[in-house]
């Protein structure tokens, strides 16, 4: 984790201009900001001085603190491991831009990253225009340096292999996740066409609950009907059955007894 700070510590020296350009953050630049103890060395910042809620040069003067990494000067505290560097030396160029510098001899301080704060007198101020600092990595001998210097390259070089990774897994996963969006648009449509058959199933099928129910009470009723009309029709044609012949009646006699004692 301290490498990759001083890495990206450093990527930020380097690029102090570009951010002061879009305005961000301006900073101080050193040749190398690899130094040693005992090392003289120079930060000169070109910075805006046109920017809201920072100081301006003329609340001054202000000074540089060196700082262990992780510190930061919070007006009106000024961190107690804070070494006293000397004074900045501002100068107004008259276009909402200024120029500041700073020389000093590198402190005899444990090796590392440094933060390189700044601050006015009374410490009321730790921005002027939007200069906050500058950054340094401190080491004992020349072949420290140097290997510090490695090693942080290292650490950006395998910082940008991870970051390309990270594109190119994304990249990846695009397709993936569109495909996963159509799958799951498909399984909507299905799932709805099949809510729909099923609903349509279950009207079919109450209709004809309902049919099974009545259906024979009209068929019933017009075969009753047929079924009368046709015996009226068939008793109407029929013909008149023929009379029965009548024997004529018996007529008996009675004759009298006189008449037959005669005979």
């Amino acid at each position: 984790m301290t490498r990759s700070l001083v890495a990206a510590i450093a990527a930020v020296t380097v690029l102090a201009p570009a951010w002061a350009s879009a305005g961000g953050m301006s900073s101080f630049r050193f040749e190398d900001p690899y130094v040693v103890v005992g090392q003289t060395v120079t930060g000169r910042a070109t910075f805006y001085t046109e920017t809201r809620g920072t100081g301006r040069i003329e609340n001054g003067p202000w000074l540089a603190y060196l700082i262990p990494e992780g510190g930061w000067i919070e007006p009106p505290e000024i961190p107690a491991a804070a070494v006293p560097l000397g004074p900045i030396a501002v100068e107004d160029r008259g276009d909402g831009r200024a120029t500041a510098s700073i020389t000093f001899t590198v402190p005899d301080v444990t090796l590392g990253p440094y933060h390189l704060g700044l601050c006015n007198v009374p410490c009321t101020e730790s921005f002027v225009g939007d200069l906050g600092g500058g950054w340094l990595s401190i080491a004992r001998t020349d072949e420290g340096a140097a290997l510090l210097q490695g090693l942080d390259r290292a650490e950006q070089d395998l910082r940008r292999v991870r970051y390309r990774l990270a594109r190119r897994i994304r990249t990846a996963e695009r397709p993936l996740e569109n495909l996963t969006d159509r799958v799951d648009a498909m399984e909507g449509s299905i799932e709805l066409r099949l809510a729909q058959m099923e609903n349509r199933l279950q009207a079919s099928l109450a209709e004809d609950r309902e049919s099974s129910q009545t259906p024979w009470v009209m068929p019933l009723f017009g075969a009753v009907v047929v079924l009368a009309v046709l015996l009226l029709l068939r008793r109407g044609r029929r013909p008149s059955p023929d009379p029965v012949p009548q024997e004529p009646p018996v007529v008996e006699w009675e004759i009298p007894e006189k008449v037959s004692a005669r005979t």
